[in-house]
């Protein structure tokens, strides 16, 4: 069971691996094929198809069903659904399967204010969407309309370590994070507030280690800044245990 909230939508992810969306339908973020707003709860309907986590950012959300495969709806202005050059500054009004990577199962994924970064069964970390700060550890700052791998610095050690087993994600609304299998702490992106580590570089354009926190079975929470304007807020470093949510019938 899970919850996921955008710029004035929610999503549920219920018990049985239903999904459920309620508010604004600006960007088509409640998948029901229309614009349309909705004060309730409504079903979004897919057929054999059973969720297990989701995540949603400013005018999008993506969710991953059992069998390892990724979904995702709202805007796509940005290139944030990894659809494809061809559908840059369009809306997906529908939840969609997006593409397949090569048939890898996806293990682990979280979204940004305009970015997504997803990590396979292997151990890959991809990114699509918004780069405006390096927040896709690409080296660059160009946005991508598809998902692409994260560079680990000319050793690639961010790759070496997370092919030892998945990552936990973490998206804020222009930096990321990864825990790889070791509890290595990785982050990149904008460090305007501090959201990396006090006295880190302004930007980190590719994935650096940060801290060994050496812990087990625990994920890093990045919060995206669900606002138009770049508040003087501090987006902290959480370290949080799955908590339990209420069922929606």
């Amino acid at each position: 069971m899970a919850l996921a909230t955008g710029c004035f939508y929610t999503v549920v992810l219920n018990e049985d691996g239903r999904l459920f969306s309620s508010g604004n339908n600006s960007n088509g973020c409640l998948s029901q094929g229309t614009r349309v707003h909705e004060r309730r709860f409504v079903s979004i309907a897919r057929k054999n198809t059973r969720f297990a986590a989701i995540k949603a950012g400013l005018q999008h959300w993506l969710a991953l069903d059992e069998d390892g495969r990724l979904w995702g709806c709202g805007s796509n202005f940005h290139g944030q659904l990894g659809l494809g050059q061809e559908t840059l500054e369009t809306l997906c009004l529908s939840l969609v399967p997006l593409l397949t990577l090569g048939g890898q199962r996806v293990h682990s994924l979280s979204v940004g204010l305009a970015h997504s970064i997803i990590c396979t069964s292997s151990g890959r970390i991809f990114a699509t969407g918004c780069n405006t700060e390096g927040q896709l550890g690409t080296g660059d700052f160009t946005r991508r309309s598809e998902f692409v791998a994260v560079h680990g610095g000319s050793d690639a050690k961010l790759q070496c370590r997370a092919s030892l087993g998945p990552c936990s994600l973490a998206a804020g609304g222009w930096h990321s994070l990864v825990i790889d299998p070791e509890g290595n702490v990785w982050t990149w992106g904008s460090s305007h507030r501090s959201q990396r580590r006090a006295g880190a570089p302004v930007l980190g354009l590719r994935p650096a280690p940060r801290i060994n926190l050496n812990i087990q079975g625990c994920s890093v929470v990045a919060p995206s800044l669900h606002a138009p304007s770049r508040a003087p807020l501090l987006l902290p470093l959480l370290l949080s245990h799955n908590i339990p949510l209420p069922r929606v019938h």
